[in-house]
């Protein structure tokens, strides 16, 4: 190693020099460059020869790569929680944990591939297209007025209490009543 101030320095002093070289984050830098180089070697096997854990079809891989991601999130998000776990936290952990399982349990319960259906040359999907587009415009149409409506009967014309008046239209609009002048605070 190279000599500092006159002494020299082994390796192990070297690397604890290194910016954020505490033992913890150190153990997590080599824990992911050994999980990188495992999932490298094994892209390597899989292009070689198909791994007995791989599945042949595209759908069995799809399931796979979904518990790969899934799993490590959910236990990620139970481990950085249970430190500081309170009762607050259980139904919101819970919840999502046993969301985790019911998407565990479809995945490996649902059966496989199905041959796909043959349609018959007779049948037009004209008409079902038409009709889908025009419900779509229509309930996209209608969805504005019925949510204002329902939103109104429920609360009524009284503005939210935390929030005081905010009207964009209408004769009482926030740049009639109050408008911003130019050289003034913003507020």
């Amino acid at each position: 190693m190279e000599a500092v101030r006159g002494e020299t320095r082994s390796w192990r002093a070297w690397v604890t020099t290194l910016p954020s070289a505490d033992s913890h984050q150190r153990s997590r830098l080599s824990g992911s460059a050994v999980a990188a180089a495992a999932v490298w070697l094994l892209c390597l096997v899989q292009l070689r020869r198909p791994l007995a854990v791989v599945p042949p079809c595209w759908l069995g891989r799809s399931q796979l790569l979904e518990l790969l991601v899934l799993w490590p999130m959910v236990l990620g998000n139970i481990a950085k929680v249970l430190p500081a776990f309170t009762e607050q936290r259980l139904l919101t952990e819970g919840t999502i944990f046993v969301c985790a399982v019911v998407v565990t349990l479809l995945l490996l319960i649902v059966p496989g591939e199905t041959p796909p259906r043959v349609v018959s040359e007779g049948c037009s999907l004209r008409s079902l297209a038409i009709r889908s587009v025009l419900g779509l415009a229509l309930a996209a149409a209608a969805a504005p007025a019925v949510e204002t409506a329902l939103v109104r009967a429920v609360y009524g014309t009284a503005a939210a209490g935390h929030a005081g008046a905010n009207f964009r239209f209408g004769p009482d609009a926030n740049w009639r009543t109050k408008p911003i002048l130019k050289g003034s605070p913003h507020r």
